[in-house]
């Protein structure tokens, strides 16, 4: 697929052993959504990654919690 510039993901921001994982294949964060998933009663954030092909014209990235 000459034409894919980029994958997008979403994973629970707690979810260190996942972020890390996609972190190690490439993946960086791009945004935070606040309180994206309910389960029960408790909210969730979640991070938005991205895995680009082709270069970025900007360098705006979220930093991640530190565990």
């Amino acid at each position: 697929m000459p034409d894919l510039r980029s994958l997008r993901i979403c994973v629970e921001a707690n979810n260190r052993a996942a972020i890390e994982l996609y972190e190690a294949l490439g993946f960086s964060a791009w945004a935070v959504e606040k309180q994206a998933l309910r389960v029960g009663d408790h909210f969730h954030d979640e991070f938005h990654m991205r895995l680009d092909f082709a270069p970025r014209t900007d360098d705006k990235r979220p930093s991640l919690p530190q565990s």
